[in-house]
């Protein structure tokens, strides 16, 4: 980058690199729900697909 050269490159590395981390961070409590909520919707909607009454239920 052409800013290393600069006098407080390290505190701009530093301010990177830590934001990186933070980001990677939330968005590995915070990303993992939805996908979780996501499979068990799709496995809801399988159980229910593949039950034997479901040949009732369509018009």
């Amino acid at each position: 980058m052409e800013n290393e050269d600069r006098l407080f490159a390290w505190l701009a590395d530093a301010w990177r690199t830590g934001f990186a981390t933070w980001v990677q961070f939330m968005g590995s409590i915070h990303g993992g729900e939805p996908m979780a909520k996501a499979q068990e919707i799709a496995d809801l909607e399988r159980t229910y697909q593949n039950s034997p009454d479901t040949a009732e239920r369509e018009p």
